[in-house]
């Protein structure tokens, strides 16, 4: 008896080791196929063994090959994040480019507006499925009831798989592993509620991702930016164009501007002038405008051409100068190119090449010029660029290339002589020194003066010492050196503060602001106006000063006072004749009311920019008339060096002896701001 009991007990034990054995090796198999961690292991088996005891069957778990597919459930997660993310993506790149190409709205509005729609459809899903539960957009599985802290992994294998015996199941009742094992409603409904929560926030990190990458990709890919170079995308900018690439869109026409780009990109040149017809028609001012539709004439025409490169900036702070230059060289394309046609010769295209005001920018796009050459020998020369400090960067690429250069408006000392390919109209020495000069013997009442620089600033810091060593020469005058960054207003806070309060002790008896108009508009701003028990002391500069279109504020422009080498109220003064080119100008930028009443003066940058051009315009006629292979760029440089031309500025040409590139005898004059639409001659040469 005690034999048969033991047998029996044994028996019993073997059994039960089988059958553990069984469990642990079928729960080791589910836990390597759903890569589940080691530890999960012991509670696998728990369930198995339960599932055992509930239906009093021996479960076999067979993994056939569909496994992997049922089992794809468990990564529904990630792939409803990636599919999440690509739909709302390019939900919003379609808009904004809908909007773009559409209604020609620049990209730093069109991608706003972009995601602001999809955003709004994202909340409207959001509101819906916050009342419908987020469950019906979370994958299936995640519905399951919670056993313990793994248990939905282990229901939806149970779900998914289908579950083997090796004797047949006895009938029970209906039972589904996303019903409890165990009792927990408070855990259940606080789980759940997670859940909810972590939609939500999903939803958001995602929305969040989807609108940078939308967004990038739609500054990288639109025509709004303008780049031709593959820079990062800046939203000023920059590059090489003949008429496909559009830079001054910061304007009402921009958006035409950019559709013409688009446009020529499709080789739809008729279509691109209709644009720019329109365009113009919009913004009488927009020179940009004429000259793409100028070289869209010339194209059209099939005659020979020659090019030459307008060099300028078009950036925070220097938009004028910028609008200025092209006003200038459309004027001089547009008489240049009605001459030819009657007489006979090569028209020309204009290539504008736009920087923005960073040295490295402008150094980039000097290479492009000279790479250009290569596989255009129609390019001649360069008129540009209009800072000293852009200058300083475009020569040293385009001296070793051998391509010649004219700045019309870059004055520092540190270009004379800098390059034998490098040419300009005047100098910080000159115009410092006149300025200088009509301060001692028309202000005599000054005699100590607040001179304020950027000595890091290639022009402030020669304008600053050509003013500083003709003003102290005498010895009975004396200058009080204040220092700030150029285009930087933070850093002028202290400096003007100091002067104000030097100005309110009798200290200081005028300001010489050796800077930009963006930088003396700072310093308007902040000094008390003419009517305060302060006094008011007058501001003077360099030709810096000239830019209207730069200035940010209307305050204290009457005290400004500024030199220049050109002025259209020197030729009204004088009573002389003037050249066609004013009545051009008239003609191009003016509108009908202003032809009615007070007809517009250009400024002494458009002047200079005209004249520069048509000086190099003269030299490539000249060499035009003999041989025609020196038609290049080292011929016109040759040429340059002993070219004599009048221009609206007055008498240009360059001394063969000193070969140092400046203009000879080019004479400065004193000017002084009325408001911001007036200026008026203070003082003759």
């Amino acid at each position: 008896m005690a034999t048969s009991q033991q047998g029996h007990d044994e028996d019993f034990i073997k059994r039960a080791q089988a059958r553990l054995k069984n469990i642990n090796e079928r729960s080791e198999q589910l836990r390597n196929e759903l890569h589940l961690p080691a530890e999960e292991k012991y509670a696998l088996s728990s369930l198995i063994q339960e599932q055992e005891v509930s239906t009093g069957a021996s479960i076999q778990v067979a993994l056939p090959k569909g496994v992997s597919a049922r089992r794809s459930r468990l990564s529904s997660i990630p792939v409803l994040a990636v599919s999440t993310a690509i739909v709302i993506g390019l939900l919003i790149f379609g808009l904004g480019l809908a909007i773009t190409r559409v209604s020609g709205t620049n990209t730093a509005f069109a991608t706003p507006l972009a995601t602001l729609v999809t955003a709004l459809i994202l909340a409207c899903i959001v509101s819906v499925q916050t009342q419908r539960g987020w469950n019906t957009l979370l994958p299936a599985w995640s519905n399951a009831h919670a056993y313990d802290k793994h248990s939905h992994y282990f229901s939806a294998v149970f779900n998914a798989l289908p579950i083997y015996s090796t004797q047949p199941m006895p009938e029970r009742k209906e039972t589904s592993f996303t019903q409890p094992v165990r009792p927990a409603a408070k855990t259940r409904a606080k789980r759940e509620e997670l859940w909810k929560d972590k939609g939500v926030l999903l939803f958001v990190a995602l929305a969040l991702i989807a609108v940078s990458v939308a967004s990038t990709f739609l500054n990288l890919v639109s025509p709004n930016q303008g780049h031709t170079s593959g820079n990062a995308v800046n939203i000023e900018p920059t590059g090489l164009s003949y008429g496909a690439v559009a830079f001054d869109i910061q304007r009402s026409d921009g958006g035409l501007k950019l559709q013409a780009a688009e446009k020529m990109k499709q080789s739809d040149t008729k279509g691109a002038v209709a644009l720019w017809n329109q365009a113009i028609a919009k913004e009488r001012d927009d020179a940009e405008a004429y000259i793409y539709s100028e070289n869209a004439r010339v194209l059209l025409s099939k005659q020979p051409h020659m090019t030459l490169v307008v060099g300028t900036l078009f950036t925070k702070g220097v938009t004028g100068l910028g609008r200025d230059n092209l006003q200038g060289a459309y004027i001089a394309q547009k008489e240049y190119n009605e001459r030819v046609q009657k007489v006979g010769g090569k028209q020309l295209l204009l290539l504008i090449a736009v920087a923005s005001d960073d040295p490295t920018s402008v150094t980039d796009i000097a290479k492009q010029i000279v790479s250009r050459t290569k596989t255009d020998s129609s390019i001649l020369g360069v008129m540009g660029w209009p800072t000293s400090t852009s200058a300083l960067a475009a020569v040293k690429v385009l001296d070793a290339a051998h391509i010649p250069m004219f700045s019309e408006s870059a004055t520092s000392d540190v270009l004379t002589g800098i390059s034998p390919y490098f040419f300009r109209m005047g100098t910080d020495t000159q115009q410092a020194s006149f300025g200088a000069k009509y301060v001692l013997n028309e202000m005599k009442e000054v005699k100590n003066v607040a001179l304020v620089e950027d000595p890091a600033n290639a022009y402030s810091k020669s304008l600053a010492d050509a003013f500083f060593n003709t003003f102290t020469a005498d010895g009975k005058h004396t200058v009080s050196r204040r220092f700030y960054t150029v285009k930087q207003p933070d850093s002028m806070k202290d400096m003007i503060n100091t002067v104000i309060q030097d100005i309110d002790h009798g200290k200081i008896d005028m300001i010489y602001m050796s800077g930009y108009a963006a930088d003396a508009s700072t310093l308007l701003a902040a000094l008390p106006s003419c009517e305060s028990p302060s006094p008011c002391v007058q501001i003077m500069g360099g030709d810096a000063l000239n830019t209207q279109g730069d200035y940010t504020t209307d305050k204290n422009l009457s005290r400004v006072h500024f030199t220049a080498f050109a002025s259209a109220e020197l030729w009204k003064k004088e009573g002389k004749q003037e050249p066609q080119f004013f009545s051009d100008y008239q003609d191009a930028f003016s509108a009908k009311k202003q032809l009615a009443s007070k007809p517009i003066s250009p400024d002494s940058d458009t002047m200079l920019s005209f004249d520069a051009l048509s000086t190099l315009l003269h030299g490539c006629e000249q060499l035009q008339g003999g041989d025609q292979r020196d038609l290049q760029p080292e011929g016109l440089e040759k040429v340059l060096t002993n070219i004599t031309f009048q221009g609206v500025s007055g008498l240009i040409h360059f001394d063969q002896q000193k070969n140092n590139g400046n203009a000879v005898d080019k004479a400065a004059v004193m000017l002084h701001i009325i408001d911001a639409h007036n200026i008026e001659l203070d003082q003759q040469p």
